[in-house]
């Protein structure tokens, strides 16, 4: 009994801090534009640009962003490859992928994206997809210790050889 009322109170905890972090993230998404202003959105993740040489010789190139937002991480990524970039971006907000779809089509590469609404534990990965697979600031808000896990060896398995993970 005493381990059930463990195991609901962790959900509960859960579920506050996911609420927590959708309204956070729905007011910065409401109040900024990509790549202006002041906010934690004004400038793509430098450790996501600096992996931009190291794909240049590709031929095409598949991408995964797992708590894409709205496009922070991987447009900057699918403009430098203009046309021979495809990427899925994952998040767990309605917000957040209509924003991406719509920065997609600002900045030219909407044909290039696919974003999927869904807890990025529950979206499958499959073996040997990707050459880049992004988590950046998103891991972390998965549900368990065990799907924190089970996600990083579904992310190793998806990432074709050669390929990387940030």
């Amino acid at each position: 009994m005493e381990g059930l009322r463990q195991t609901e109170k962790k959900k509960n905890r859960l579920e506050q801090i996911r609420e927590a972090e959708r309204f956070s993230h729905t007011q910065a998404y409401k109040q900024e534009e990509l790549f202006s202003g002041e906010g934690w959105l004004k400038k793509p993740v430098k450790t996501v640009t600096d992996l931009i040489p190291y794909f240049q010789e590709y031929a095409k190139i598949r991408v995964l962003d797992l708590g894409c937002g709205v496009g922070r991480t991987c447009i900057p990524f699918i403009q430098a490859f203009r046309g021979k970039c495809m990427a899925d971006g994952v998040d767990i907000l309605d917000i957040a992928i209509e924003l991406l779809k719509r920065n997609c089509r600002k900045y030219g590469i909407e044909d290039q994206v696919s974003g999927h609404v869904c807890p990025l534990e529950e979206y499958p990965i499959p073996r040997e997809s990707y050459d880049l697979i992004l988590a950046v600031s998103a891991l972390e808000h998965v549900d368990s210790t065990k799907t924190f896990f089970r996600k990083l060896l579904e992310i190793r398995e998806g990432i074709i050889p050669g390929g990387i993970f940030c």
